[in-house]
């Protein structure tokens, strides 16, 4: 638990002008810890903080205005914020300017842009960014088509457990897309994006159990993977198991 004196050993430090005493302070405002919760005390620290150039409090700063939370919400204030903290290395800023550009939310739509930022927070190792270009490759609609690049992005996703990325990743080895075509491997990562709950994932798990496509044919386990897909709406996996799978 923490103590009432936490933030007494940054705000000294905080008054001297230290940012990251400062975005410290802020944090500890804005979560109520060892002191009381005050929104607008946490905005004030971030400001010095990241006028100090601290980019935490840079990031906590564009939430803040997004969302109005100890200022009054400002999505022009928020964007401006979101950019500086991308610029300074926030990955999870480049990430979410990136989309913001993508989808021309808050700011003018800039697709070239947009897929720097993925780039430079894919870099950094983003997952989400990561599957945008591994997905944009293999799709070859925002990217030149190229599966080896694709599949090279998805897997990073994969890797950190992506649940999109893995599926998407099985589908190249189901395909042979800039990978060898291997059943086994995709039925692998399709069964790590059911496991984590991804529908379309559980769906062709369920087919795969069902035909025997790189894995043993199991018809009670193909059913268990359509009802969790059914579960979220999948309307294929509805048909099956209203099927029944000839039972």
């Amino acid at each position: 638990m923490t103590t009432p004196a936490f933030p007494h050993r940054f705000r000294s430090a905080a008054e001297q002008g230290d940012a990251g005493a400062q975005c410290c302070l802020g944090t500890a405002c804005h979560n109520g810890q060892g002191t009381e919760q005050n929104e607008y005390e946490a905005v004030k620290w971030w400001l010095k903080a990241a006028g100090n150039g601290d980019k935490e409090a840079m990031w906590n700063l564009c939430c803040a205005y997004h969302k109005g939370e100890g200022a009054e919400q400002d999505f022009d204030e928020s964007a401006k914020w979101l950019r500086m903290a991308a610029e300074n290395g926030v990955v999870k800023a480049q990430y979410n300017l990136g989309m913001e550009l993508y989808q021309g939310k808050h700011v003018e739509k800039n697709v070239g842009e947009a897929f720097r930022w993925f780039r430079k927070a894919a870099e950094q190792g983003h997952a989400g960014a990561q599957y945008v270009l591994g997905s944009s490759y293999c799709a070859g609609k925002l990217l030149e088509k190229n599966y080896t690049e694709g599949v090279r992005w998805l897997r990073k996703a994969a890797e950190q457990g992506h649940a999109k990325a893995q599926f998407s990743l099985g589908i190249t080895y189901q395909r042979g897309l800039g990978v060898e075509e291997n059943s086994s491997e995709a039925v692998k990562w399709w069964l790590k994006a059911a496991e984590l709950g991804d529908a379309k994932a559980q769906f062709y798990a369920g087919h795969a159990y069902e035909e025997g496509f790189g894995i043993g044919k199991d018809v009670a386990e193909a059913m268990r993977w359509y009802r969790k897909a059914a579960e979220q709406g999948h309307e294929g996996a509805r048909e099956k198991v209203e099927s029944g799978l000839g039972d």
